[in-house]
């Protein structure tokens, strides 16, 4: 109902502040992660960010950020904190496999002999089998 049919028209500027003052104004985001998304997108359903971090910067109080499925290379630290009563919400969207995992996936390692690996360089298919002294002091 408008304020001018509450209160006289006199007091309407003066009631109506009391009205706001009165009504809690907590707007909760729901914000949504996909690997194809773009953290430059508005982070909703249709448009969601490319990384939960990105989410996790902006996430308050009482929001929600739902992950889409697949694997996310990234660490993810949360710029605010929640509470008791109004915790940040991180989630699979719609019961999706969703991994998060800090370890980045190595390129341009190939393998020089079982379990050694070299990097940018072909491997020379052998090894002399002799250990190296180690240096002296």
């Amino acid at each position: 109902m408008p304020v001018a049919k509450i209160c006289s028209r006199r007091e309407s500027v003066v009631c109506e502040s009391v009205i706001l003052a009165l009504e809690p104004r907590v707007l909760l985001s729901t914000y949504y992660v996909s690997t194809s998304g773009s953290d430059a997108a508005p982070g909703s359903l249709s448009k969601p960010f490319h990384t939960i971090q990105h989410a996790a910067a902006l996430a308050q109080p009482g929001d929600t950020v739902l992950v889409r499925g697949g694997t996310y290379r990234e660490t993810v630290a949360p710029a605010h904190s929640g509470t008791s009563s109004s915790p940040i919400t991180f989630k699979s969207y719609n019961n999706e496999a969703v991994t998060v995992s800090g370890a980045n996936v190595l390129a341009g390692w190939s393998t020089d002999h079982p379990a050694i690996f070299v990097r940018g360089r072909a491997s020379s298919g052998r090894l002399s089998g002799r250990p190296r002294a180690a240096p002296r002091e």
